[in-house]
């Protein structure tokens, strides 16, 4: 049975650090500029080892995929759940289901996922979260990329029609946009880095154990703090009610539904199934609210998302760990 007091323990951690940052951010020791700088450096070079380091020390023969599978098909069963947006009573019916899409299927599996793992289970089995966060660059990123052009263009051509200009179609800049995100993502870079060196099937050199640690352990504190000053500069709700509860629902109890689901259909090991669910319950990750910065599409509801799905996943968490042990759902 799982230590529930060591999950709580690691929440609270995580939670502290986050509120140092929050703190930092409100009494202006560190500025909202100056935490976006930290951030992109750790997104840009530390990601890479933290996710290199997990594969590159196992066996090629040894990294399981099927995570990968289930990550993927609860993405693609939460897009495809979203398309009911498409028969609701909303006024921009794409909008709303691109501002929907990133919040609740871009999942947080290396800045919250890898310290949870490895409360409950070996460190040594981290590279199921590795795996995982394939999905996301694989399919969620480039999904909402391809979705916001074609809003950004159908938006830009109902103005260039009203001024009898010619419309724009989505074309090669587009695809070249969202190929060159896929592949210089620094979580895919670093999946791939050590895949590549768990398939040679050489040792690993102390020297680039250590750097591949020194580099990764910078991830956790750093990205949390700036969360935390993320957070300082937004207000804790800033989308409709209805939106907000409804992603909610479906970050933590929908999408670990949906993988409870596939490891059943998959036969999967009952402790690789649980492996799977508990990482499919995870919050939103920060990068859901830079993404929508950048397109300018669904600021408020992925600032919001990101807030209180890291605050509620402790208890998601522990409601999905208590549901197994009294079900004896996936016996480890």
């Amino acid at each position: 049975m799982v230590n529930y007091a060591n999950v709580v323990s690691i929440g609270l951690a995580m939670i502290s650090i986050m509120l140092i940052g929050y703190m930092c951010g409100k009494f202006k020791i560190m500025t909202k500029e100056g935490a976006a700088v930290l951030n992109r450096y750790v997104y840009r070079v530390c990601f890479l080892p933290v996710l290199a380091r997990m594969l590159a020390s196992k066996k090629f023969k040894e990294i399981n995929f099927y995570p990968l599978a289930v990550a993927t098909l609860v993405a693609v069963c939460v897009i495809l759940m979203l398309t009911i947006i498409f028969v609701l009573p909303v006024k921009d019916k794409l909008n709303t289901y691109i501002t929907c899409l990133m919040p609740v299927c871009y999942i947080n599996y290396v800045i919250s996922g890898i310290p949870i793992f490895q409360t409950i289970w070996d460190p040594n089995e981290s590279s199921v979260v590795s795996i995982m966060t394939l999905a996301n660059d694989l399919l969620t990123n480039p999904t909402y990329i391809t979705l916001s052009a074609i809003w950004s263009i159908g938006f830009e051509n109902q103005e260039r029609l009203q001024n009898g200009e010619i419309p724009k179609k989505f074309g090669w800049p587009e695809v070249k946009n969202v190929l060159i995100r896929i592949v210089t993502s620094p979580i895919l870079l670093g999946n791939a880095a050590g895949l590549i060196y768990s398939a040679t099937g050489l040792p690993m050199p102390t020297f680039v154990a250590e750097f591949l640690k020194l580099g990764g352990d910078v991830v956790l504190p750093m990205s949390l703090f700036c969360f935390g000053v993320f957070l300082s500069h937004h207000t804790l709700v800033a989308c409709g009610w209805i939106k907000f509860i409804s992603c909610l629902a479906i970050r933590h109890l929908i999408s670990p539904a949906w993988a409870v689901l596939w490891c059943y259909v998959l036969k999967l090991p009952g402790k690789l199934s649980r492996q799977c669910v508990i990482m499919t319950a995870q919050p939103t990750a920060a990068v859901a609210y830079l993404l929508a910065e950048s397109t300018g599409l669904g600021q408020g509801i992925a600032s919001t998302m990101v807030f209180w799905t890291t605050i509620i996943c402790i208890p998601a968490i522990l409601f999905w760990l208590w549901l197994f042990d009294i079900t004896g759902l996936f016996k480890e």
